[in-house]
């Protein structure tokens, strides 16, 4: 491996293009970051209202967005796969599935694209979570399936000193780069000079058996070879028109706080030798005047009803863009229940489903490429169904001859380890009382 720049590399000419496209994805990934997160800007104010009141506003927030990611994601869990040999199950006990599977769909609902890297360790195969503003797919223009490479990105050493490492995984190898000069933004890296990195001790160019590019991609609401959306994209300026409405509430709170008072028919003399009233009039004193046309009065206070109204109808707005039912967001009326709970998660439940397709295709080519097994994903059933509807339908398909432990999955909802082992007790304890009443029909009289 000589010194090279990215357009001198395999897929050279698609790696820089995706550089240059990652430096934009960056923009949106750390934006919908900062709104998960609570940091606002003040959008849809006047420079002067903004200037008077930033100090004080700019960290009030009514923010629904992490309600929006966490009820989607939420629902996105992997139960288990079917079938699993020892080695699959192996690899994700190793992997830590459990938990990497929640933290990579909620990557791919908040940022719209999700990674993470397989690569061979001492004890067998294991999954990486990745960085989506670290990564750059790169995919064939002529089969937008298949993922020709993958680079990732980042970088290292002190302010001063900092560099850019590089590495670039194809289906067979992975080069390994640093650059030769400091680079301060992706921008500077399409021109870059890269050298082969290897001071950690590891080989710059390592080989790997995987049979395809190790990098995995979940892409939220897209298509094969395309980038996703975030949730958060048609969120973000109806969260903006709720915290306008918030600013608002609070500055005409504050403005009418006070009341203001007025009085009228009264002459207002002049002190010659002051230049000032003779009579002050302010709040701490009691107004007094002999003229018997004065007239005091008090303004009405400020009316928010206004205000409330269009908050709470921004947040309806927020429930239909995003899919995530209107209760989520209400602050009164009641959680619907039986049919008309089902009517309000439908677009809800349809988003899951659509998701736990395209994910699950990325979880099984992940369990087949480090096992060789072709599994199928089993996901939790988060559809809106009662207890009771549960143990209904578990008692009509148990009368049909369903298996008990397809029964008990579906009825309980628990992963097929579990429903198998709930069969096998209910078996036993069937058994067992079959026994009983065998003995008790078998059993001699008893002799006066």
């Amino acid at each position: 491996m000589l010194p090279a720049t990215l357009a001198q590399l395999e897929h050279g000419s698609l790696i820089r293009d995706g550089v240059d496209s990652l430096a934009n994805r960056v923009f949106t990934y750390k934006k919908a970051d900062e709104y998960y997160t609570g940091k606002h800007p003040m959008n849809y104010v006047s420079s002067a209202f903004r200037e008077r009141f930033q100090g004080a506003l700019q960290h009030l927030a009514d923010n629904l967005c992490p309600l929006v990611v966490d009820t989607i994601s939420g629902r996105l869990i992997v139960d288990s796969f079917d079938p699993v040999e020892e080695n699959a199950a192996r690899f994700l006990t190793a992997s830590r599935f459990d938990a990497k599977q929640r933290q990579i769909h909620r990557d791919a609902v908040l940022y719209g694209d999700a990674y993470a890297i397989l690569w061979e360790t001492d004890e067998g195969p294991r999954l990486f979570r990745q960085r989506p503003w670290q990564i750059i797919p790169v995919y064939d223009d002529s089969d937008s399936e298949r993922m020709i490479a993958a680079v990732k990105v980042w970088q290292v050493g002190t302010k001063n000193e900092r560099r850019t490492r590089v590495t670039v995984y194809f289906e067979n190898r992975v080069e390994r780069y640093i650059t030769q000069n400091k680079v301060n933004a992706l921008s500077g890296l399409a021109n870059a000079t890269l050298i082969p990195f290897d001071a950690d001790g590891e080989e710059a160019n390592q080989l790997h058996t995987f049979g395809r590019v190790p990098m995995f991609h979940w892409a939220n609401g897209a298509g094969p070879g395309e980038f996703g959306r975030s949730e958060l994209q048609p969120v973000i300026p109806l969260q903006d028109l709720l915290n306008k409405s918030l600013y608002d509430l609070v500055v005409g709170m504050e403005a009418s706080a006070y009341p203001q008072r007025f009085a009228t028919g009264i002459e207002q003399t002049i002190n010659p030798e002051t230049g000032k009233p003779d009579q002050a009039w302010v709040a701490q004193k009691l107004w007094v005047s002999g003229n018997p046309d004065a007239n005091f009065g008090q303004l009405p206070g400020g009316e928010f009803q206004g205000n409330l109204a269009v908050a709470e109808s921004t947040r309806m707005e927020v429930a239909r863009v995003s899919s995530v039912p209107a209760y989520f967001f209400g602050q009164k009326g009641e959680v619907p229940s039986g049919a008309a709970l089902r009517v309000t998660e439908s677009p809800l439940q349809t988003k899951v489903e659509d998701r736990q397709v395209t994910f699950g295709n990325v979880w099984e080519d992940i369990v087949g490429t480090a096992t060789g097994q072709e599994v199928n994903a089993v996901w939790r059933d988060t559809s809106p169904v009662t207890e009771l509807e549960r143990a209904e339908l578990g008692a009509v398909l148990d009368r049909l001859g369903v298996p008990k432990a397809m029964v008990f999955q579906l009825a309980l909802s628990v992963d097929a380890a579990q429903a198998q082992k709930l069969a096998t007790e209910a078996e036993q304890a069937a058994l067992q009382r079959e026994e009983r009443a065998f003995a008790r029909l078998t059993r001699a009289p008893e002799v006066p």
